[in-house]
């Protein structure tokens, strides 16, 4: 039967204006399944690359088959700012005064921020359908956890409340994090109520790349060097300080560590050693030819209390869909790469044990790499292609 299919995102991008996607990609998947999908996103984030057109307190367009509704935000100079604070409570407020006639099947409301689930029961409320609550990251428990604040924090007590309000009023929880229902029963959802629905893949149309350095890449390759590649944000989370003094303890010289991405934390890791090759980014067209000329994807992430609840990370996701040997360099309540059997994980997070774990891979014989790159993309494609992942709501709604 069609349903109609309302989600609500503050941050919800498109490829055509920036992240965050995961939103754009379940309610993509949901058309070609013949669903009618509205998404309601706010008209300015600090992630976006390129801001919608809007006229007016809300703007609709048609993308990909998928009803966007546009509410029109002020911008803010930074993700940490006042400005951001105010553009959580103005996007429900403002949400309030849009009206028609068309009734949803369902609504999901994706958090963070978790604001918003005050207006998706309301409009549940009014037309008495089903109501989904989707932690992608949990507030404001991350945020005390990451940035030290207490209960009694006016704006982190108020999102307790509106947290606890959630997992007792929605009908569903759903979350990225497959233990994180642990956290959301301690809070007040009942048993039974939670949904796992993980991050996925899709299977793009192909462009060859030409970026330069797709070309340095294939290079090293042609050189007979063995490439260890990340390719990311160059964030301080990423715990790449232990990837890249991980270079300093391996022997065999054909062995090469690639860094390829921008960010904050770029400039201090081309200080530690000159054994790694640090590369600018290239368009996300690119990136599936790029992750082919791996021999091996390496993932990591700085050790975190909130991580007990479970990862799932685009990027394992991608190394897996290119065939090639995953090392995982987190701690977590779940172990992907153990699931799939696709490589090595390292928990202690230590460069010692990643170096370990590359010289481990390095010594295995090419058919037994590629027997641990096959396991990972049929894990993927038997458990996270958003064909399927979407099918966990659909058959709740």
């Amino acid at each position: 039967m069609k349903k109609n299919i309302w989600f609500i995102n503050q941050a919800a991008g498109s490829p055509y204006h920036g992240m965050v996607f995961r939103t754009y990609y379940l309610a993509h998947e949901m058309v070609k399944q013949g669903h009618d999908v509205t998404i309601f996103s706010g008209s300015f984030s600090h992630n976006y690359i390129k801001l919608p057109k809007t006229s007016g307190v809300f703007t609709e367009e048609m993308i990909d088959g998928i009803r966007y509704v546009w509410v029109k935000l002020p911008p803010y100079p930074q993700s940490k700012s006042v400005g951001r604070i105010i553009a959580m409570f103005l996007f429900p407020l403002l949400l309030l005064f849009y009206f028609t006639r068309k009734k949803p099947t369902a609504i999901v409301v994706s958090s963070p921020p978790p604001i918003p689930i005050v207006v998706g029961w309301i409009w549940s409320k009014i037309y008495r359908c089903k109501l989904f609550f989707e932690v992608r990251d949990i507030w404001p428990l991350s945020i005390q956890m990451l940035g030290g604040y207490g209960p009694n924090n006016p704006f982190i007590a108020l999102l307790l409340l509106i947290e606890k309000f959630a997992y007792t009023r929605a009908h569903y929880i759903s979350s990225v994090l497959p233990k994180a229902f642990l956290h959301f029963e301690s809070r007040g959802m009942q048993k039974g109520k939670f949904l796992y629905v993980p991050n996925g893949v899709i299977e793009e149309k192909r462009s060859e790349a030409q970026s330069e350095t797709f070309n340095v890449i294939a290079k090293l390759k042609s050189e007979g060097k063995f490439v260890v590649g990340y390719a990311g944000t160059v964030g301080y989370a990423n715990n790449l300080n232990m990837f890249v003094e991980s270079a300093e303890l391996l022997a065999n010289k054909n062995i090469q560590l690639v860094i390829i991405g921008e960010g904050s934390h770029k400039k201090g890791l081309e200080k530690i050693t000159d054994k790694v090759i640090f590369l600018p980014p290239v368009p996300k067209k690119e990136i599936p030819a790029i992750l082919e000329k791996f021999d091996v994807g390496y993932i990591g992430l700085m050790k975190e209390e909130l991580f007990k609840f479970g990862i799932s990370p685009n990027k394992i996701f991608d190394y897996m869909f290119a065939k090639i040997p995953v090392i995982m360099a987190i701690d977590s309540g779940n172990d992907l790469v153990k699931e799939a059997n696709c490589g090595i994980s390292v928990p202690s997070c230590e460069a010692k044990d990643i170096a370990s774990a590359i010289t481990e891979i390095f010594k295995l014989t090419p058919e037994e790499r590629s027997q641990l790159g096959k396991n990972g993309y049929e894990f993927v494609n038997k458990n996270h292609r958003y064909d399927k992942v979407v099918q966990v709501y659909l058959d709740k709604m």
